[in-house]
């Protein structure tokens, strides 16, 4: 599959040229090499022929869409020498050395011993710059990614590198009971987090709770949610509903920010989530693996702090609109109750792997203490059970792998 490949790909990347030796992920790479944009990325059909000879490297420049260019016939030779230096000398070249890939190869291990190929001898270039600074907010997207990636394509791997980026931010970034924003070698900067941070890493440490079951993510999830609501939840004029507390909403930063005449709150969705979108999914999901009806009102609050927003501009309110869809189907929770063994790690797999987007996972014993979703699930017949509920309604639970299919389809 397609989606299955490019979850491969940027997996790698992330755990290659990103991982820290801490196992936290760095912030970012530098754009050019040498003072040329892309430099180290970069192709000519010519490099292409020469890495991979002339029948390959033919193919791959018309697999990549790369212009077809005079130079790109008879190999040099020199293949090492030529690979090795940045391709383009100027912003011009760009469009015409950058790799693309509009349609999906037609043999995948071809296309795999290519990029191998390809990747070995970019190793040889000058790479870019990194940026080793850990961002809480960056590190906890790559949490939920690694995490929910690894338990859908079953990769351990990913799982244990976002298992250890969560500890390095919990050793390195909670300082005297509060969050920090960045770090660098093992030091926290001087910035607090922001709403965006603890949203992102809320929703990290839920889903390698998800994926693992074990206890200490749910509860270190939660920890930051109460702390988010403690510093940048605004009370404003909300009802409790006799529910609890209920904001009108969350500050992006809290009450006591340096320096701040009136604190921020931006609720726009872009291509990564808002504070306030972070931390509602957050809250969402908390709240179906818990049971905590404070955590839903929290979550019901925040979506309506931003109603005309949905109206007037869906286009950037996307992750706000999900956590709305998510409201008004339940939202879709999936518990798998059973003694381990290869029965539940089959219904295990099919949950992870099928599920739709947004769905709340749980595995493990029935009336596991500390696991609300697993209450009162028993196993069917002496066999582990899988449950498919939408809020408080539930489908009949089912013992086999294709029925869970049916359901989750």
């Amino acid at each position: 599959m397609v989606s299955g490949r490019v979850a491969d790909q940027v997996a790698e990347f992330l755990l290659r040229d990103l991982r820290l030796g801490t196992g936290a992920f760095a912030a970012s790479l530098d754009a050019d090499t040498g003072g040329i944009e892309g430099a180290t990325y970069r192709w000519t059909p010519r490099q292409l022929v020469e890495v991979l000879g002339q029948r390959d490297g033919a193919a791959a420049a018309e697999l990549f869409a790369l212009p077809a260019a005079g130079d790109a016939g008879t190999p040099t030779g020199r293949a090492t020498e030529d690979t090795s230096r940045p391709t383009g000398h100027d912003g011009d070249d760009l469009a015409s050395e950058v790799l693309r890939l509009p349609t999906d190869p037609d043999d995948p291990r071809w296309f795999d011993s290519v990029r191998h190929r390809l990747v070995a001898a970019r190793d040889r270039r000058r790479q870019p710059g990194r940026d080793d600074i850990v961002v809480l907010r960056s590190n906890g997207l790559a949490i939920t990614a690694l995490a929910e990636a690894g338990a859908a394509a079953d990769r351990p791997a990913w799982v244990a590198a976002a298992a250890a980026a969560a500890d390095y931010l919990r050793a390195v970034h909670l300082v005297d009971g509060d969050w920090f924003r960045s770090s660098r070698d093992g030091r926290v900067g001087p910035g607090r987090a922001v709403l965006a941070d603890l949203g992102d890493l809320a929703g990290g440490l839920l889903a390698l709770y998800q994926a693992t079951g074990e206890v200490r993510w749910l509860h270190e999830g939660n920890g930051v949610i109460d702390y988010a609501v403690r510093h940048f939840a605004d009370d404003g004029d909300a009802p409790s509903g006799g529910s609890g507390r209920v904001a009108a909403g969350f500050f992006d930063t809290t009450g006591d920010a340096a320096g701040l005449i009136l604190r921020p709150r931006d609720p726009t969705d872009g291509a990564a989530p808002s504070g306030l979108s972070a931390i509602t999914h957050a809250l969402l999901t908390a709240a179906a693996l818990t049971g905590n009806a404070g955590y839903r009102a929290l979550a019901e609050a925040a979506v309506s702090s931003v109603a005309v927003l949905l109206q007037r501009f869906p286009r950037s309110a996307g992750w706000h609109l999900a956590a709305a869809e998510a409201l008004r189907a339940g939202p879709l929770q999936i518990a798998v109750a059973g003694e381990p063994g290869p029965a539940r790690d089959e219904l295990a797999r099919i949950a992870r792997r099928h599920a739709p987007a947004g769905s709340v996972i749980d595995v493990g014993r029935p009336d596991e203490p500390g696991r609300e979703l697993l209450a009162h699930r028993p196993e069917i017949g002496g066999a582990p059970a899988a449950y498919v509920c939408r809020g408080f309604v539930c489908d009949r639970p089912v013992t086999g792998a294709e029925a869970l299919l049916d359901l989750l389809r």
